[in-house]
């Protein structure tokens, strides 16, 4: 007995989610080096938790930033205004909690959930903030 052949196409990623990816991936190093130098930079008294409570927060807040990156054309995808606006103060938010209390894990912790808040946030709702791929109709 012979199967029937099926033909299988690739699964693609869509070139807006390849494009935020692209994105993200280019501003964490960025974001890492700008967020860690508000926290005073890495020390000999920089301890391992609050290098990763940063390199978590530059990760989500490189996710952010990567979700307006538009789907199509050159207009960045915004969303609904009080979702952008949460979503994107975020990070300097972030950065002004690290920058307040350099080398200290708690500030940095909360640094890490101010910038999870804003991700978040941003995808909290598509039907309020469309951020992801667009369909078409």
């Amino acid at each position: 007995m012979t199967l029937p052949r099926v033909p299988v196409t690739p699964v693609q990623a869509p070139s807006a989610m390849r494009r935020r990816l692209w994105a993200g991936a280019l501003t964490a190093p960025l974001l890492w080096w700008l967020l860690s130098s508000a926290g005073g930079g890495l020390g000999a008294t920089t301890s391992a938790a609050w290098i990763t409570c940063v390199a978590l927060a530059s990760v989500a807040s490189s996710a952010t930033l990567a979700s307006y990156v538009p789907t199509s054309g050159h207009t960045p995808a915004w969303g609904c205004t009080s979702c952008a606006v949460v979503a994107a103060a975020s990070v300097p938010v972030a950065a002004a909690l690290l920058a307040s209390a350099p080398g200290e894990v708690p500030f940095a912790s909360l640094a890490l959930v101010v910038t999870t808040f804003g991700f978040a946030q941003r995808l909290r709702d598509p039907r309020t903030c469309p951020t992801g791929p667009t369909t078409p109709a």
